[in-house]
């Protein structure tokens, strides 16, 4: 039975399946590991993953598989959310294939999909390029899981590299199994300020939002999870940096919305919106 969102791990390299979930959990292959199904090639298994993030927490299964894609079985394939596609850049051939998994995710309406290599090359005669990965997929990131700082230069949060990058991608992602403020205690009610007992308005006592207010902060709040749902398109085309900066924006204003001071909220909630900057 498959309880979770799956996250099939596959590899074209040199590097497992499970190799790469290992690193990923940071734990051994064989822990919080839970057998989905039983076919003449093996089992298939389901690693638990447990995402807490500032919004949401959620549990995933990370399934290493070894076959070809075309041979997934249905129930597996139905409960895909995002795959993870190791790769050797050094070996141009990959390059053929990588429209193949581009397709696997516009067939099975998958939105997160991540090539994985050592690095990509900056000469298109010595390897792949990011480039050509990205013209060949605008649905596919390409992470580099042996990229290194500069000599030098300090660890940002804001920048990680290798395997916390994938994290990072990981948790950017809104599954379809999140509970949006669990992480925090608050269940599924967010934003904050509504919980709170200290709303001073004209239309009501104190302690109770009106509804102008709550219905300019669920409007808000719906624009922005669209912005995330939409993420992956509106940066198809950007370039890493580029990607980053527009992600920290929306982060940046879900920030605002959860800590916004209640005086910023008008009765009619349009003094919210310019704020934020949605349209």
């Amino acid at each position: 039975m498959v309880k979770y969102p799956v996250i099939l791990v596959v590899s074209e390299g040199q590097v497992s399946p499970e190799s790469i979930i290992e690193n990923i959990r940071k734990k051994p292959p064989t822990e919080d590991v839970d057998q989905l199904m039983t076919l003449p090639a093996g089992d298939i298994v389901g690693c638990k993953l447990h995402l807490v993030t500032k919004y949401y927490q959620t549990d995933l299964y990370l399934v290493p598989f070894k076959e070809d894609i075309s041979l997934l079985p249905a129930e597996i394939q139905e409960a895909i959310e995002a795959v993870l596609i190791y790769f050797d850049s050094g070996k141009r051939s990959f390059s053929d294939r990588i429209p193949v998994y581009a397709q696997f995710l516009k067939s099975n309406g998958i939105e997160l999909g991540i090539l994985l290599c050592d690095r990509v090359y900056e000469d298109s005669n010595e390897g792949i390029t990011y480039k050509e990965a990205k013209q060949a997929s605008q649905v596919l990131d390409v992470i580099e899981l042996g990229r290194k700082r500069e000599e030098g230069e300090e660890d940002d949060p804001h920048d990680p590299i290798g395997y916390d990058e994938v994290m990072q991608a990981l948790r950017s992602f809104i599954w379809s199994n999140v509970d949006m403020g669990a992480a925090s205690g608050q269940g599924k009610t967010a934003p904050k300020k509504e919980a709170k007992d200290t709303k001073k308005n004209k239309d009501g006592p104190p302690g109770k939002p009106t509804p102008n207010s709550m219905e300019a902060e669920l409007e808000i709040f719906e624009k922005l999870l669209t912005k995330v749902m939409d993420f992956k398109n509106e940066t198809a085309t950007m370039t890493p940096p580029e990607r980053l900066a527009y992600a920290e924006r929306i982060a940046y204003d879900f920030e605002n919305l959860m800590d916004d001071d209640d005086s910023d909220t008008s009765d009619e909630g349009e003094m919210l919106l310019p704020k934020f900057g949605i349209k």
